[in-house]
Parts: C-alpha cells; sequence; structure tokens
C-alpha cells in the first residue's frame, strides 16, 4: 500500500491521531469495510483491499472510468444525487444505499458515507466509506414477510383471537373474527386489561398463565367470556407465549362452544327429568312389557 494513500486514509477514519504506517496497514487490510477514494468526476484513485472480500474484485481489476457499470441500474439516479450533492457540500458525510454487482455476478446491498475532501490537500479525492449490508437487508425483508403473512393468518383465523400482555393481559390486538363474536370495537379493546372486559372469572386467567407456565401452552381450556352487550359466551380456549420486540405476550385462539355447552345441558335437564319421573312413577315399569 503507498505511504501517502497510508497517511490519506489515517487522516479520514482517525484526524484526532495518527497511526504508524505498519499498524494502520493492519488495520485497514483487516477491516470488515473498506474505502474507495473518488475523483470530482468519478475515477478511482484508490481502492482498500476490503473491496475483494466485500464484491470479490481485487482492487487492480476494478475499472477506473467505468464506476456506474458495477452499480445497478435502478440505483444509479440515487447515487448521484448522493455524488452531487456531496460536492456540493465539502466536509459532509453523505449516507448512500445502493445495490453493487459482486465478481461472481450476484448484487450485495452496500451501506456507506461519501465525504468531499476535494479542497483538502492531504487527500483531495471524495471518500466513500462502506460495508455490506445484504445479510441484514435479506433478514429485515424475511421478517416482514413473516410478520405479514402472520398477520394475514391472524386476521383470516375463523376463530377469535387475541394478543395480550403477558403479566398485564393489555390487549395489544385481536382480529376481526373476535371483534364479531363479542360485538366490541377495536378501540375499546386495544391498550385495556382483558380482564375488566372480557373475562367473566378472572380467576381463569390465572388458571391459563400456571398452565403456560407448567406445560408453555394451554390446548382446550374451557373458559367464559362477555360480548358488549353482557352476554356470556363459552369458550375453548388455546393459548402460547410469542415474544414480539423483546416483549412476552399471550396469543390465545377461542372456539365458540356455547351452542355446545346449551345443547349438552338442555340434554343432562332432560335425562334428569326422566329419571325424576321414573323415580316417582307409583309402578315397576320393569314388571309392564
Amino acid at each position: 500500500m503507498c505511504p501517502d494513500r497510508l497517511k490519506v486514509v489515517s487522516k479520514i477514519l482517525s484526524p484526532a491521531s495518527r497511526l504508524n504506517d505498519a499498524s494502520f496497514r493492519a488495520l485497514i487490510e483487516h477491516s470488515n469495510d473498506a474505502i474507495v477514494m473518488f475523483d470530482s468526476d468519478w475515477n478511482v484513485m484508490y481502492i482498500s483491499p476490503g473491496t475483494e472480500r466485500i464484491l470479490g474484485f481485487k482492487p487492480a481489476e476494478i475499472r477506473s472510468g467505468e464506476t456506474f457499470s458495477y452499480i445497478h441500474p435502478k440505483d444509479i439516479p440515487r447515487v448521484k444525487a448522493g455524488f452531487d450533492e456531496c460536492l456540493a457540500n465539502p466536509g459532509k458525510p453523505i449516507a448512500t444505499i445502493a445495490c453493487v454487482r459482486h465478481q461472481d455476478g450476484s448484487w450485495r446491498t452496500l451501506e456507506g458515507l461519501l465525504t468531499n475532501l476535494l479542497q483538502d490537500p492531504q487527500v483531495r479525492g471524495v471518500v466513500y466509506n462502506y460495508r455490506d449490508i445484504t445479510e441484514r437487508i435479506e433478514a429485515e425483508r424475511a421478517l416482514r414477510e413473516s410478520e405479514e403473512k402472520f398477520k394475514r393468518t391472524f386476521q383470516s383465523n375463523p376463530n377469535s383471537m387475541s394478543i395480550n400482555t403477558l403479566q398485564e393481559g393489555i390487549f395489544l390486538d385481536v382480529n376481526d373474527a373476535f371483534l364479531r363474536t363479542t360485538g366490541f370495537r377495536r378501540e375499546d379493546l386495544i391498550g385495556h386489561r382483558s380482564t375488566e372486559t372480557s373475562w367473566v372469572d378472572k380467576e381463569d386467567r390465572s388458571r391459563m398463565l400456571r398452565l403456560l407456565r407448567e406445560q408453555g401452552r394451554v390446548e382446550g381450556m374451557e373458559t367464559a367470556f362477555h360480548t358488549k352487550s353482557g352476554k356470556v359466551l363459552f369458550s375453548s380456549l388455546s393459548a402460547v407465549i410469542v415474544e414480539i420486540g423483546g416483549v412476552q405476550y399471550v396469543l390465545t385462539t377461542s372456539q365458540d362452544i356455547t351452542e355446545r355447552k346449551r345443547a349438552a345441558e338442555r340434554l343432562r335437564q332432560s335425562e334428569e327429568k326422566y329419571r325424576s319421573l321414573v323415580e316417582l312413577a307409583p309402578w315397576d315399569l320393569s314388571r309392564h312389557p
């Protein structure tokens, strides 16, 4: 590495102090970031070794006057605008993000800072410090897709679903089936405790939490909820603990079993009535055909 370039890079990255050439060479060569320096016409003046780790190209393979041939066409206008802003504001770092072609033909997303040091007699160039954020971008995209898939599943589920804070039981969200079943509006619930609006027996929530801690999940727990009109609905409830943004919540799914419970109660009453009639009868039915 040219000693003059080492001094330039040292000035850019560590203006408060000077490292000797050997130590700074080690720092630059093993850095996860990379540095490119341009003149005012986008001609490459210097490329640090990090470029090969990030883009696969050896510094000598980068064609000086063909900078834009490495940038994805959709990003060229934004990069040019950032470069123009950089030229118009000497010394001010300008943030950039662009897709740049890798030596293997793939595209890598680079995040960096452009700094106009053309007027600095020790630099006389536009410095681009950058790093590869492709994996971070892909992880964020996968997370967004996962969240979107969850939202669609959550809202389209035919059973009532809700998300509440683990400890306080405050509603974070409910799906449309929950609103249809209970008659509540979303604003009636979000930010309010479920024990104040939904649970008929507050101890049932404590029982659910105990089962969650002991078993990790709850399946088929029978309980009862209030509707907005005051009607009582019986439900078969399932619950799991989910983590959102580092906070633990309870995701519950409830299936309305009110009619099943009422049918079972009617059958029980009918059988009880028949049993009473038999027990009170003045004759022994077993002796008559």
